[in-house]
């Protein structure tokens, strides 16, 4: 589901042993409008017969990191996404991935393996609303002190209703839009 013409590539599968679940994760540049900074991704298909049908792409990195080579040269030097591997039990999917997000004392971006358990039904979004603990009398309006986030970061944008049991305790905006590519 990438609109972008950006790179995506060094794809891992997995199938569940009953053959049902299929987990796709790789190397992916939608974020970037440069197409250089590389996230991975995922996506989860249901297997019926002949039929895969895919869920929405997810991001599993955090932040997006630089392509790095020829750091080791014990390794390939064009080694990026050489380290993405997939299996599968019945319950999850076992992804790793090459990311190159923090540093040493050598490298500005040290090359590392990430690994990540994802469910066999897929990742859903989990929303979190954070609001002020405490508020006294006198405070007055609280203009923009609640924060609606979402995890895993998002491919496509979200609109997300709010309501208010009482009116009177507490105004909010009718929607928020979180955008694609946010948290």
């Amino acid at each position: 589901d990438d609109a972008t013409t950006n790179d995506n590539w060094q794809p891992a599968l997995a199938v569940t042993p009953n053959g049902s679940r299929l987990f796709v994760g790789f190397c992916d540049r939608r974020a970037d409008p440069s197409n250089y900074l590389i996230h991975s991704y995922g996506a989860v298909a249901t297997i019926s017969g002949s039929s895969v049908n895919f869920s929405s792409n997810f991001v599993i990195t955090t932040q997006s990191s630089p392509p790095v080579y020829g750091q080791d040269p014990a390794v390939n030097s064009p080694y990026m996404g050489d380290y993405n591997q997939a299996i599968a039990d019945a319950n999850y999917f076992y992804f790793t991935w090459s990311d190159n997000v923090l540093s040493n004392s050598f490298h500005t971006y040290q090359p590392d393996v990430r690994f990540v358990k994802i469910p066999v039904s897929g990742i859903s979004p989990s929303l979190t609303l954070s609001i002020p603990t405490v508020v006294t009398e006198g405070d007055g309006v609280l203009t923009n002190q609640g924060a609606v986030t979402v995890t895993p970061i998002l491919t496509n944008d979200l609109l997300v209703t709010l309501t208010s049991s009482n009116l009177t305790k507490a105004t909010l905006p009718a929607s928020v839009t979180i955008l694609a590519g946010n948290s």
